[in-house]
């Protein structure tokens, strides 16, 4: 049997039109599930913990653990930025802060990483201070040693394929947690 160039061409677009259906109707199932996903996904501080620089203890690092999941099975989305602004109080005493309002700690790093579905994304943020900072932060643990609790805002926006009609979505909480050296 003989094919002449019109059959192929013919042939060709009805399988071009198959194979676009078939991707179509699989990326419209995959979409169908972002709001669900949205409403899904889980942010939850971990710790924050202080360490200074062994070589230069004048250098220091706030380091906020920060997990996002993302349990459903949308495979979608992504995080843009994870900010967290941070203080630290006595637990003895919450009124006895330092980098209290207005003067707290802001990190805002980029992240730009996918969350893929059934996932849990770890991210370190890192405040870095100044060796100003890191002498108050060491006074401030030292002459509170009953505990020092930290209150950490957190935001993360994640981002979907409609992030440049409607912007990204905004998670935010506020929680206190321990001031950690590990």
């Amino acid at each position: 049997m003989r094919y002449d160039r019109e059959q192929i061409v013919a042939f060709s677009f009805v399988l071009l039109s198959i194979g676009s259906a078939v991707y179509i109707s699989a990326a419209s199932l995959n979409y169908l599930g972002l709001y669900p996903a949205l409403a899904e996904v889980q942010v939850q501080l971990t710790k924050v913990t202080f360490l200074q620089n062994p070589n230069n203890i004048s250098q220091s690092t706030l380091n906020t653990y920060v997990n996002v999941s993302n349990p459903a099975r949308y495979s979608g989305l992504r995080i843009g930025r994870i900010s967290v602004t941070i203080f630290l109080y006595a637990e003895t005493d919450r009124s006895i802060t330092l980098f209290g309002p207005p003067n707290t700690l802001i990190a805002s790093p980029t992240i730009s990483a996918p969350l893929p579905s059934d996932s849990v994304y770890s991210a370190i943020i890192p405040a870095e201070l100044t060796p100003q900072l890191t002498n108050q932060t060491v006074s401030f643990i030292n002459d509170h040693a009953n505990g020092v609790g930290v209150e950490v805002t957190y935001t993360v926006d994640i981002l979907t394929f409609l992030e440049s009609v409607t912007g990204s979505v905004i998670y935010t909480d506020t929680r206190d947690v321990p001031l950690s050296s590990s």
